[in-house]
This record gives C-alpha cells, structure tokens and sequence, in this order.
C-alpha cells in the first residue's frame, strides 16, 4: 500500500530518513540468514535517488551497483538475466520489496563468487525480509502521516478557536445529539450573562435556552428556536429579540447535519446599534414628512411632538416658542392616549404658570439640551406638581434653532426616567432644527405674504398706471390704474405690446441698463382715443431675470389746468399792463414835483410805491414774454453779434447790483460770435447774473466767460453761492418753480426768470442748464449756434 498521494512504486522523499535505516539493516540481515558475502537492497523514491542497502559492496562503485540493479529488477520480476554477472558472482538471489497486495517499491538480492546449489529457502528469506522491508516503511510512514495530520488537525483547531474567539458576534455550537459542544467569549460576555463556559459545553441546548431566556423581552420565542418540535432544518437569518436592558440581538440559526442526525450553529449579533440608527433615521425621515405635510407651525409642531414619541417612545411634550419680548408662549402640545390630553393641554396654557418657567428659559438661554430625571424635585420646572399627579417623571428640554438664533424649546415627557443616549439625543436635537427652520420659514413667509399684501395694496391703490413687461415689451401685469387708463373696456393688457398703448416705448428704443427716461408724449388707450402722458421706463432684476416697468400718468387735467391757468394769467397780465403803466407814469410825475413838492414822508411812500410798481410792471412782462415763447409768439431779431458785446452789456447792467452787495464780477475769455437776438440773449445773461448776486454771499465774486465750443458758443455764469441740489436742477427751469427752503422768497422774485431764459436760449436752437463746482457754488450754462436755428 502506498503512501496517499504518492505514484505506486515509489516512496515519498519525506521519508527518507526512516527507510535508510531500515534498508541498510535489511541488506544486512540477508546476508546473515543467506550466508551470502554480497548483499543489496535497493528502494525507488520520489526524488529519483535511490536508498540503497549494501554489504560486501562499495557504495561509491557506481557502475557495479547499476549493473546489479538491472539483474535484480530481472530476477525480482521472474525474469531471467542473460549477460555479464557484474563481479563475477555465480550465485545469485532476488525478490521484490513489496507489502502483501501492495506495489513494488523495489527489490533485495544476495550473491556469492562461489558457486552453490540453488537454495529455495534463500529466495523464501528475501520475499519475506522484502515484504517486512515494505511493511515497515509503510508502517513508519503512516505513524508519520498520522503525527503530521494531528498537528494539521491541532493547528486547526488552534485556528478554529482563535477565530471563533475573535468574532465580535456570540457563538454557540451544537451537535447532532443537541448538546452544546462550542460556545465563544463573546458568547459568554454578552449574551449567557451569568452562564460560564464550564457549565454550558455537553449541556442540552434547550436547558441553556431556558436560562437565558429571562434576559428576553419575548422568553418563549427565544426558547423556541431550541425546542425539538420547532427547530428548523432550514437556515434562520436575522431573527431579531429584544432584551430586557434594551439592547436588541440578532440571531442567525444554521442546520448542522452529522451521522446521528442535526445540530445547530447559533449566531448572536448585537445590532442595537444599527437598530437605533435605523430608528434614528426613520423617525427623523417621518419628522421630514411630516412638516412637509403640515399647514402652519401648530399643526406642524403637533405633527413632530407625536412623531418624536412614537419614534423615541416618550409620553407627552409640547413646543414653546420665543415672542418679540423674549417670553415663552405654548405653541401646541400632545400626549399619547394613556394621559388626559386635555388636563395636561390646559395645563401647559394656564397664564399663571409663567412665573415657573425658569427652566425653559434657563433651557433657552443657555442654548443647550438639559435633561431632568425626576420634575418633581425641580423647583422651577412648569406645572411640576400636576404632571407627577399625571404620571410623568422626566423630562428632556432641547432648544428650538430658527434663523440663527433661539426661536423656542421643545420639551419631552417620559413616564419612567432613562439615561439619555447620544442617538436619541441627536434625534431630538435634529428634528428640534427642522422645526425651527419651519418655523422660521413659516414666520418669514407671513412676513414677505403681508409686505407683498401692503405693497400690492398700494400698487393698486395709486393714481399713476404701473405696468410690468418682459424685456421684450409685452406686458405681463398692469395695476387697476394702467387698466384704467389705457384699456377701459374689456380688454386685458397683459399678453399686448407696450408699443401699442406708447409709441414710444419701442423695444429698440428701450436701454436694457437705464431704459427710457420720463418724458411726455401722446399714449393711445385700446378704444383708440388718445390723451397726453408722462412715461418713464426702468429696467429691475428679479429671479425671472431682467424685466420692465412703466409709468404712465394721465396729464390731461394738468395740461387742463395749465391751460386755464394760462389763460387766466395772460387776461389778468394784458388786463393790468395798461393800468400799471399809468400808475407808474402817475407816480413818477408826482415824484418829480409835477403836483407840487411833497412833503419828506410823502415823497418817500411814492419812491416806494413807485418801485413796487415796477417790480409789478416787469412781472407783467415776464409772464407775457413767457405766453409769447410758449405760444411760439416771441420774436428773435437773429442778427450778428459778438459774445463780447452781449457780456459787456450784462455786466454794465448788473454792476450797480453787484457793488450795492459787496460783489465783484470778473470777466474771465470772453470770445467768439453767433447769430441771435443781442437783446434777449443780454436779458438771459442779465437774469443768470442777477440770480447770482442775489443768492452768493457778500464779498464773493462772479466769474462770466464764453467760448466757441464746436459749432456752439457756451457762456458761463460761476458764482460761489449754496449751490443747487441735483433733484432741484431741471425743477428751477419750469415756470413759478423754486427751491423749497431756499431764501428765494426772503431775496424776492417770481420764478419766471429762468424758465423765460429756457424759453429765449432754446428758440435760438440752444440749451441751458446748471452745474455745480469742486469747490461749491453753482455755474450756470447756456449754449447759442454760431449759425441761426432754421
């Protein structure tokens, strides 16, 4: 029989060391019992080298032993040998070495130079010396197979144990006879609780079952995983218990089949843990749900209140919110069904509980989750006294984070007090966060809902159309007044083009960055009729992206009254243009003594009356002039003149003014000529001089200047006085206009001066207006064409 895994024939080269021995001492025990001088055992190994035994040879003779190999392979087969005896031997024995039944693994041959008669107990001697030779080899190798697998089989279990030692999860092993043959410490640390190894190993598992099943929330499904009539053959994965101190294990049973029928291996995993994070995720997705659900903080607190103790098992709880002032008012409450939840919500709202609210607010203040094991011994815990009568013991208070800041507390009642655990206090402090961006979000909506309500409020309460459009013209809203105003009827403006209603407001006519500025012109209401207008348009930003505004005001009742107003002036002007006239002509000759020499008072109430009316005569004129220019009724005489003519009979005007008040006028490059009116454009120059020495300190100077600018002559007027606002610059220029809270009432004037200048530099085809300077004060600008306007 040959050694397992090995070629028959042959021997294992691990073994060489045992049959070396054994083949040099079989060589020579022939040899004794044959009385042969000349013996040689020869046995095949794995590795090609033979082991070979020897008496009466040299072991170095190679080619002697070669040759006796080959005779021996011969005669140990039955065969005959024909050939060169080596050493000349004339007598010669062989048998194989071959175990009874077994292969052969070599051969045994004795010899002698002396010749001798055929012997048939030598050949009976080698066969049985050949097979003891095979059975020792064989024999020696299987006790050295057998220590080899008994340190394989040690070293594995070593292995077994120490992985079945190195599982975090418990494990108990059983046999086919039901006992328990394998338990870990895992098993024994965890789970057996007080079971020792000792006595657990050759227990029934069912008795071991037993014991440990008052551990379990649900002792007789535990048991039952052991019991003979229940086991299963099949594998039980992930069969979850709860224990009594919390925690939750899973239990994997896996069917062992041995000769005498089936065992178990029982897995313990203790997946608390996972479970809590499982738990953990769940309620914090069902507090997710349930304030997407919700329609306003109170039904959304009460939503998360009963997520938060059905989820976490507590008992009752409420949400306190911060108002403006900083006091904590009930927002909403809730209990499970065991407690009276009306008792408890009128409770938690009694006013007179204020006062006891200190840990609430400790609990807003402080920022942090407090954690109270018995209420009934906090002196300052709210309504303490009734919720001990109504069966609750602690309480957990997390506060409540909304925009940045504390917004309120949310309070947990529980009926026992349990340690709080870092899951369940992250889920608090989680589905805490999420309420208060609710409830923030919440607060922020009423507040952008009602600033759009007052804003739309007045958007649709103001006289002026306001309507909004793409970038593109079309109108997409209008306010009551722009619906009004431009479509009375039944028609909707929003889908029309803006074009249609303001010929002006064309799309390629409209800046995408400044729009179009306010401006007057004929808008066309949907019936077709027309009226005048103010229109401005701006661009804004919104989230839709860049969008229009227009403002269109109905100025047909202003034109109506300046029209009036006009009218009425001009009358009244033509009316007392003559009387005044003889007025002044009256006192002038009364003043000249014409009626006799007037008494020193006398004469002074004539010089006064006498300057009023003049004063009275030039507003006359004024306001005529300004009929005239606006009615296209003032005439230019446009002829040659030089800009140096026009300063010098300005200044020449002006000076006796300007001296009275301390004031120098300087006239700074004075060049250039144009084509106009000598007289209006010196009136002009003449009013802008006058408005600066009425409004410049004392003391200052004026500063007059012109020079040719392109086809244009500009003439300046500098001076060193308060200065106009930029709101109030374009405002001066309109008929009866002055600054509000200036001194021009205390100066005197009657708000015709500039706009007559307007009027008189505009019909000569130029424009006028006003800056001011680094340094302050106000300059004063006009330009005139070189060439007459057409």
């Amino acid at each position: 029989m040959s050694p397992a895994g090995t070629a028959p024939g042959t021997v294992p080269h691990s073994a060489l060391s045992y049959f070396a021995a054994e083949a040099a001492e079989t060589a020579r025990l022939a040899g004794k019992v044959c009385r042969a001088p000349i013996a040689f055992a020869r046995v095949e190994v794995e590795s090609g080298t033979p082991l070979l035994g020897l008496l009466g040879l040299d072991p170095d003779d190679v080619e002697t032993l070669a040759a006796l190999s080959a005779v021996a392979r011969k005669l140990a087969a039955g065969g005959s040998y024909i050939g060169q005896i080596p050493l000349g031997l004339r007598y010669l024995v062989a048998s194989p070495v071959s175990a009874a039944g077994g292969p052969v693994i070599g051969f045994l041959l004795v010899g002698d130079t002396e010749p001798r008669e055929a012997d048939p107990s030598d050949e009976a001697t080698l066969r049985t010396l050949g097979r003891r030779l095979a059975e020792s080899l064989e024999l020696r190798q299987q006790a050295r197979d057998l220590r080899a697998a008994e340190a394989a089989l040690g070293r594995a279990q070593a292995n077994f144990s120490t992985l079945v030692e190195g599982l975090d999860s418990g494990l108990l092993l059983e046999d086919d006879d039901r006992r328990v043959v394998v338990v870990n410490g895992a098993f024994l640390r965890r789970f057996a609780l007080s079971i020792s190894g000792a006595s657990v190993i050759g227990r029934p598992t069912l008795e071991v079952f037993a014991q440990m099943a008052i551990r379990f929330s649900q002792p007789e499904d535990f048991v039952a995983l052991a019991e003979p009539e229940r086991r299963s053959t099949q594998r039980q994965l992930g069969q979850t218990f709860e224990t009594t101190d919390g925690r939750t294990l899973e239990i994997d049973s896996l069917p062992v089949r041995g000769p005498d029928g089936v065992g178990h291996i029982y897995q313990f995993r203790d997946v608390s843990e996972r479970v809590r994070n499982l738990r953990s995720l769940d309620t914090w997705f069902q507090v997710s749900l349930a304030l997407v659900m919700s329609n306003d903080a109170v039904d959304a607190s009460e939503r998360v209140l009963r997520t938060l103790m059905e989820g976490l098992d507590f008992h009752a709880g409420s949400l306190w919110e911060l108002d403006a002032e900083g006091r904590l008012g009930l927002t909403a409450c809730w209990t499970d069904d065991a407690f009276d939840r009306g008792r408890f919500a009128a409770a938690s709202r009694d006013p007179a509980l204020e006062k006891e609210r200190d840990v609430l607010r400790r609990c807003a203040s402080v920022g942090q989750a407090l954690w109270i094991p018995n209420i009934g011994l906090a002196p300052d815990f709210p309504r303490a006294n009734l919720l001990t009568e109504m069966g609750l013991r602690a309480a957990t208070l997390t506060p409540v984070h909304g925009d940045n800041r504390i917004v309120g507390v949310l309070e947990l009642l529980d009926a026992e007090p349990r340690e709080p655990s870092d899951a369940r206090t992250r889920v608090i402090a989680g589905a805490a966060d999420q309420l208060g961006q609710f409830l923030a979000r919440q607060r922020a909506t009423a507040r952008v809902r009602s600033s759009e309500a007052r804003f739309r409020a007045v958007v649709e309460s103001i006289d002026e159309g306001l309507l909004l459009c793409e970038t593109g013209g079309s109108i997409l809203e209008a306010n009551p007044a722009a619906k009004r105003l431009l479509s009375p009827g039944k028609d909707a403006l929003p889908g029309t083009p803006l074009q249609r209603y303001v010929e002006t407001a064309r799309a390629e006519a409209i800046d995408p960055e400044r729009g179009l500025p306010s401006h007057e012109c004929e808008a066309r209401r949907a019936d077709g009729s027309t009226f005048p207008a103010s229109v401005l348009v701006h661009p804004i930003v919104t989230d839709e992206g860049r969008l229009l505004v227009a403002h269109v005001r109905d100025l047909s009742a202003r034109r109506e009254i300046d029209r009036l107003k006009k009218e009425f002036v001009s009358t009244v002007s033509h009316e007392l243009r003559t009387p005044l006239t003889s007025i002044r002509v009256s006192l002038g000759l009364l003043a000249l003594g014409s009626a006799g020499e007037l008494p020193p008072e006398a004469a002074k109430i004539v010089a006064i009356a006498e300057r009023s009316t003049d004063r009275l005569v030039g507003l006359i004129n004024d306001i005529i002039d300004l009929e005239r220019a606006e009615g296209g009724h003032l005439k230019l005489k446009i002829a040659p003149v030089s800009a140096r003519a026009v300063v010098d009979r300005a200044i020449e005007a002006v000076s006796p003014l300007a001296a009275h008040e301390h004031m120098t006028l300087v006239v700074a490059g004075v060049h250039g000529e144009m084509a106009g009116d000598a007289e209006r454009l010196t009136q002009v120059l003449v009013n802008l001089l006058s408005n600066a020495v009425k409004f410049a300190p004392g003391g200052t100077s004026i500063t007059v200047s012109a020079s040719p600018e392109g086809a244009l002559v500009r003439f300046a007027v500098a001076d060193q006085g308060p200065g106009i606002p930029e709101h109030a610059r374009q405002m001066i220029f309109e008929p009866f206009r002055q600054i509000e809270g200036s001194d021009s009432r205390r100066k005197g004037g009657s708000g015709l001066g500039l706009s007559i200048c307007k009027a008189i530099v505009e019909l000569h085809g130029g424009s006028i207006g006003v800056s001011s300077t680094p340094a302050g004060g106000s300059v004063f600008h006009f330009t005139i064409p070189i060439v007459a306007a057409a």
